[in-house]
């Protein structure tokens, strides 16, 4: 799961896996998804995601491409942060 947003001037970029569910859109044209963090809870996920400041709306992906998305940010001089479960 990516995040990017702006902050104090500069870019942030966030990025962890996360575990796709099943789901059933509920509102027409909006985009649904359902998740379970992978070796972290969502308490923990969220709560790291707040101490760096990030807004909201999020990307999701087919496979792991944490690793690819945080270089592309650094490439972009975006500070990035690797949100994966330690």
């Amino acid at each position: 799961m990516l995040h990017v947003s702006q902050h104090n001037g500069r870019f942030i970029m966030t990025a962890a896996p996360v575990e796709a569910l099943p789901c059933k859109p509920h509102l027409a044209t909006y985009c649904h998804g359902r998740f379970r963090m992978i070796g972290q809870s969502c308490a923990e996920y969220f709560g790291r995601l707040m101490e760096i400041g990030v807004t909201q709306h999020f990307a999701v992906a087919a496979g792991d491409v944490t690793q690819k998305a945080l270089q592309l940010g650094r490439l972009l001089g975006f500070e990035t942060h690797d949100l994966s479960a330690k």
